[in-house]
């Protein structure tokens, strides 16, 4: 099953316990809801695919990284875009980190049954 790490904005716990790079070698694509870039940059990871209204990031985006735009006047937060372009994409959804930053209620992730916000065995959230 393809899986995709999610990485939200705001602030997040310690880096140092997924730095190592053989955690991320479970997932098979990386989507960074706005901010939550800056996470990824901090571990290295490149992502496939960049959601947000882009209004708590505003410095230059990766080359050749897919980006989707929204506008800041939305219903859902960039996380639930993410979540929702991730199981567009047929993808098992799993967001490693936890973010400071309103997120998708459970309410709103029961339309996503695929969306498992347990860590793997073995990794704290």
């Amino acid at each position: 099953m393809n899986r995709c790490a999610i990485f939200a904005g705001g602030d997040m716990p310690d880096l140092n316990e997924y730095k190592d790079s053989s955690f991320w070698t479970r997932y098979s694509y990386f989507i960074c809801a706005d901010c939550g870039y800056r996470h990824a940059v901090k571990l290295g990871i490149l992502p496939d695919l960049i959601v947000g209204d882009f209004d708590s990031y505003g410095e230059e985006l990766p080359m050749g990284v897919e980006v989707f735009r929204s506008v800041p006047e939305k219903d859902d937060t960039d996380t639930l875009m993410a979540v929702k372009k991730s199981h567009r994409a047929g993808l098992y959804q799993y967001r490693p980190l936890r973010s400071s930053r309103r997120q998708p209620s459970r309410a709103q992730l029961r339309q996503y049954p695929d969306y498992d916000l347990r860590p793997p065995a073995g990794m704290q959230p």
